[in-house]
Formats: C-alpha cells, structure tokens, sequence
C-alpha cells in the first residue's frame, strides 16, 4: 500500500531462519509453520513453497509460510499441509503494550497481508491455533470462515486428569494393567512399529495413509533427531499393538498420529498409551496436551470418553478466481453424478 509503514515480500531462501526466528518468537508459532517442517512436506507431496512475510523497520511482524499448487494447471492454489493441523497466517503483536493498539495493528497487518495475497492466489485457505482469536479483518476480506475444534488440556495433576476419564476408559485401562504391557519410547524400530499400526488403522476404515514408508521416515527422523518428536509404543507379549506420535513444541504435546492393532481394541491398550503419554509429557515438564482434532464424529466420538476440554480455533477459505469457483462446483457435481 502507498505510504504503508510496512514491507511485503517473499523470502529469499537463505532468508528462511530470518523466519523460523520470527514463529519462534512469536506467541501464536507453531512447529507447524516452521520451514523445517514444511519444506519436507512440500518436497515430497511436490508442493511448491514461499514465504510471504510482513516487514517493519527491517523486522518481521507477521506473514505466511505457502503450500501451493497449481489446480486445472493454471490457478495457483494454497493447499493445507498433509498431516498438519495449525497453519497459515501468523501476526505477531507483541511490540504494542496497549490492547486498543494491539488490536488496530493486527487489522492494519493482516489488511495488507490479504491484500498481498489476493493478488497471488486464487484460492487460500488457513487454519489459526486456538490462541488466535480475531478474525475479523479476514471475515471483512469476504473469506469463509469456521469454527473447528481440538480437545486440550493443562497438564497439572495427572491424577486430576485420570478421575476424570469416563469409567470405560477407567475399566480398560485396570484391565490392561492387570493383564500386562510394556511402554517403549522412542525404540529402534519405532518408525516400523508405528508405520505398520498406521496402515492396519487406516484398513480398517477403508482409507489410504498419505504417507508411504519411505516418505514417512524422511519427515519423522529428524524430528526424532532434533526430539522433536517421540513415538509411543504399547507391546503386548512382545508385540506392538498400539502406538502415538507425539510431537513437542514450546510446552505442548501434539498427538500427531495414532494407530492400533484392530485385534486388540477392545483390551484398552489405545487407553493405556493416552495415560503413559500424559505421564511422560509431566514428567518432562509439558505444560500442555492437544489431542489434535475433535471434527470427525466417530474421532470424537472415542476422545470425547477422555473428558478433556473443548476448545474451539478458526479456519478460513476464500476463492478469488470466478473460473475456479464454477470448475471446482462443477468437479463436485461430476463426482456425485459417477457416485
């Protein structure tokens, strides 16, 4: 904008820890938004990458790490990052002491930062962490926005969080107990024993892991490297039966990903990882447990037994291209008519 006190531009590459110090930084950062975790994404789903950022007095105050892809071979499009919850526009206030100017500097930023972006994209999505409350410069944008929710919870007393299980999940876990497991954190074949439980999971419900082997071990070792991550294996009688992806980042433990043998649902040891995971994340100082994503009815329907709160974050979408507004309403329309 003319006479803007602020800078727009995409990043050169060498740039980019100019950017990871900027969400490091910045009280709405995620790992999620980081180029460490997005590059490999965006590298083996073969997405391209930029990042838009918001500069004032040489300093970054905001911006928007960018996957995207060319849909129909002509509109370039921002896509959500496989396996990633948090993403998108980042705003960072922390320079403006007084609430009335915190909130009128957001505005003036995120302004800008639509406006930039608009111009670039023809469709945008971005999904805001729970922290993020306003949206509004976006909803004025006319882009669409949702409330779409995760379980989270502070990790203060894990005997207060384990009263608080439904009785089921209190009666599988005694089970379990009684019968016998063992936790193995982060072991040798971790990445196997996850890899593997993943795919019975997602056989189970008919569906396709987005990740194959290969791609999986990419992105997950060197998060394990930099611990970053921790896998979460149950064995029963020397065989892995459950097992999580934890992934920590300032404090909060995401669940990432979870998989269980289908055979040994009913014997609570999907149950007992969630315990141990929750005993672990206390015992190395982590404040916060976020059970990543409560939008899909039978999902929820097993993390709501958990009694953990509610919590409620934004996501918007908006398409700037007419065209591809009618091609997209046409795709869906072909689709039902074959289905």
């Amino acid at each position: 904008m003319v006479n803007s006190k602020y800078q727009i531009r995409y990043l050169n590459n060498s740039e980019y820890p100019l950017w990871d110090n900027f969400v490091e930084n910045c009280s709405y950062g995620t790992i999620f938004h980081k180029t460490e975790w997005l590059v490999p994404i965006c590298r083996l789903k073969k997405y391209s990458f930029k990042i838009a950022a918001v500069f004032e007095k040489n300093t970054i105050v905001a911006g928007f790490a960018i996957c995207y892809i060319s849909k129909f071979k002509y509109f370039p499009i921002i896509v959500s990052p496989v396996s990633s919850l948090y993403y998108g526009f980042l705003i960072d206030d922390s320079g403006q002491k007084q609430d009335g100017r915190k909130e009128n500097g957001r505005m003036e930023i995120a302004d800008e930062l639509i406006a930039f972006l608009d111009t670039d994209f023809d469709l945008i999505v971005s999904n805001f962490v729970p922290e993020f409350l306003d949206i509004r410069p976006f909803s004025w944008k006319k882009y669409n926005p949702a409330v779409v929710y995760t379980y989270r919870i502070k990790i203060e007393s894990i005997d207060d969080i384990f009263a608080n299980f439904d009785s089921d999940i209190k009666r599988r876990i005694k089970k379990t107990t009684e019968g016998g497991y063992e936790l193995k954190i982060n072991n040798l074949n971790c990445l196997d024993d996850f890899y593997n439980l993943q795919i019975l999971t997602f056989k189970r419900q008919e569906l396709d892991f987005p990740w194959n082997e290969h791609e999986f071990a990419l992105v997950a070792e060197p998060m394990i490297q930099s611990g970053k991550i921790k896998f979460y294996t149950v064995f029963h009688k020397e065989l892995p039966v459950s097992s999580a992806a934890v992934i920590i980042d300032k404090k909060i433990g995401y669940y990432w990903m979870a998989g269980g043998n289908p055979g040994y649902y009913s014997q609570g040891f999907n149950q007992i990882l969630i315990l141990e995971i929750l005993k672990d994340l206390e015992k190395n100082n982590i404040k916060t447990f976020d059970f990543v994503g409560a939008n899909t009815r039978s999902i929820t329907k097993y993390k709501m037994t958990y009694n953990l709160p509610l919590i409620p974050f934004y996501t918007i979408s908006k398409i700037n291209s007419p065209l591809l507004k009618c091609l997209l309403s046409l795709k869906i329309l072909i689709r039902k008519i074959k289905n």
